[in-house]
């Protein structure tokens, strides 16, 4: 993956929070969280196959329904950052959870992926391969004709 990635999309949350959690929400996002309880997250992250987490570059969105990238270069692992704010939120609210996807392009041709929020609540990061585009019939704008790409 390419040094620097750029996110479309949001996350938002599986029940409307309480000012009380939105609260705690900001704080988690000013990286404001206590070295023990960021060590227990990053154990989680690890558990889960990613690395530890350094910076969350996450942002609650201007409408506070919807987490979404903050826009900070050289980030790359958006599914860590979203399951350390998911562990460290159910540590104060145990039915916490995020829904929603987001699609990723890093600096590299083919380097895309998307990061999902599966059943259980728990990021998952799953790469695009380029075969899934062009694989596809296309259909030409300009006259509406469809046809094959060839592998050549």
């Amino acid at each position: 993956m390419g040094y620097s990635t750029a996110y479309k999309g949001k996350f938002g949350f599986k029940n409307e929070l309480t000012f009380p959690q939105l609260a705690v929400l900001k704080t988690i996002l000013d990286e404001s969280t206590n070295k023990e309880l960021v060590a227990e997250a990053n154990a989680f992250v690890r558990s889960l196959g990613g690395d530890p987490v350094r910076y969350l570059c996450l942002q609650l969105s201007k409408d506070q329904k919807h987490v979404e990238w903050d826009g900070g270069e050289k980030f790359n692992d958006i599914e860590n950052s979203l399951n350390f704010l998911t562990f460290v939120m159910r540590k104060y609210y145990e039915d916490f959870s995020l829904t929603g996807f987001c699609l990723a392009q890093g600096e590299e041709v083919g380097d895309i992926w998307r990061c999902y929020i599966n059943k259980d609540g728990i990021a998952i990061r799953e790469d695009i391969s380029l075969e899934s585009f062009t694989k596809k019939p296309v259909k030409c704008p300009h006259c509406g004709e469809s046809f094959e790409p060839s592998d050549q």
